[in-house]
């Protein structure tokens, strides 16, 4: 079977000294153990004010967080909540479906291939959200299937093959010791991760919310 680009990565999302959202993400992505490209793009990026970053199916997290790609609604309502779950979510369901993941006949349903994973972060208004997408049927079945979970996530949130444990205890050390983690102090934390975490480059980028 041809491999699938994969974005394994590092995504962190953290508060600065001014309590602005801070999200950070490297640029690699592999092709099975073989082969891997520092990518020209970065993998987070801020669309009407939320930021955002994906680890997972590459070509799935390419389709969410370029430009280009999936349109965040405006937030036309006061609680980030309501948005979320009655706003933003079923966009999400929408455009996937007009990319051909699925159909919309009396229901909307969502057919990815066998093993897809692709999350999201979220950064809106001081708050981190995680929206996975995924089948969860193993690659070794022929089962289509989908589901878009939607949750709230606490700050600072890491994820990907260099987040949940290599990133966290610096970070959390960082805030433990002074309450926030300055841009300088999160590409340094996440290059030294790179040089631990074999899914990851030192190609850093970095979106500050406004």
């Amino acid at each position: 079977m041809k491999d699938k680009k994969i974005s394994n990565t590092v995504i962190a999302l953290v508060k600065n000294k001014k309590g602005k959202l801070m999200i950070a993400g490297d640029r690699r992505s592999s092709w099975g153990y073989h082969y891997a490209q520092s990518m020209e793009i970065p993998k987070i990026n801020k669309k009407n004010n939320i930021l955002l970053g994906a680890t997972g199916n590459g070509d799935m997290c390419s389709l969410i967080v370029d430009d280009g790609g999936l349109e965040f609604p405006e937030k036309e309502v006061d609680s980030v909540t309501t948005y979320m779950y009655h706003v933003l979510r079923p966009s999400v369901l929408k455009f996937l479906i007009n990319q051909g993941y699925g159909y919309k006949d009396k229901y909307s349903k969502l057919e990815l291939p066998p093993g897809m994973f692709c999350e999201i972060v979220l950064g809106i208004e001081g708050e981190a959200w995680s929206l996975i997408i995924d089948n969860p049927f193993s690659e070794d079945s022929d089962q289509l299937g989908g589901n878009i979970s939607l949750g709230r996530v606490s700050v600072p949130y890491t994820t990907g093959c260099g987040g949940h444990g290599t990133a966290d205890a610096p970070i959390l050390y960082e805030i433990r010791k002074k309450g926030y983690v300055t841009k300088e102090e999160l590409k340094m934390i996440l290059e030294v991760v790179a040089d631990i975490a074999p899914g990851c480059d030192g190609k850093i980028d970095i979106i500050t919310a406004d």
